[in-house]
């Protein structure tokens, strides 16, 4: 969940949007080893985290 912190404020995205991403963009998801077809952290679980750190 951390890479997916990183990953939403160096490239300024919202929860949604950084849940789209990395839905859509191999490089995202190679960052956080995944591969195409693996479960994704939905956007409420990314701003649960955000809120939490």
């Amino acid at each position: 969940m951390f890479k997916v912190f990183v990953l939403q404020k160096f490239h300024g995205h919202s929860e949604a949007s950084v849940e789209e991403q990395i839905a859509d963009c191999f490089s995202f998801m190679r960052f956080l080893g995944l591969r195409p077809g693996d479960a994704i952290s939905d956007a409420n679980t990314v701003w649960n985290f955000r809120e939490a750190s």
